[in-house]
């Protein structure tokens, strides 16, 4: 019993943290939201240990551990796709703003030759 109250000290201090970040600005919402319900889960698991063993056996791992690792895995890989989505997305993003600030700052050098040469006509 004690590993159990040690891994839902774990999680809900995990969880405090992923509000820290959130107060600091420095998580966004949709990500703590997966990281929470990752908590949840392991919160859970954590509570009922029994549930992880029914599931090691019922998928095939002859550990509970080994179970873990793979979800755990398959979690990671999951936001690894998931952040280099995100990234790509950032990039075409970037690359958009640049051209068209490329655009405005093209379009404010003409207007700025046009404004000088009607100031010298004017003159």
């Amino acid at each position: 019993m004690p590993v159990n109250l040690l891994a839902v000290g774990c999680v809900l201090l995990c969880c405090a943290f992923i509000v820290g970040l959130m107060r600091a600005r420095k998580l966004r919402e949709r990500y703590a939201i997966m990281w929470f319900v990752l908590g949840l889960v392991l919160f859970f698991l954590a509570l009922f240990p029994r549930v992880l063993v029914y599931l090691a056996e019922a998928t095939g791992f002859e550990l509970p551990s080994n179970f873990v690792f793979f979800c755990a895995i398959v979690v990671l890989i999951g936001v690894s796709l998931q952040l280099s989505s995100a990234l790509g997305h950032a990039e075409e993003r970037m690359r958009t703003l640049a051209e068209a600030t490329a655009l405005v700052e093209e379009r404010v050098r003409e207007l700025e030759t046009m404004l000088r040469q009607k100031e010298s006509d004017d003159a």
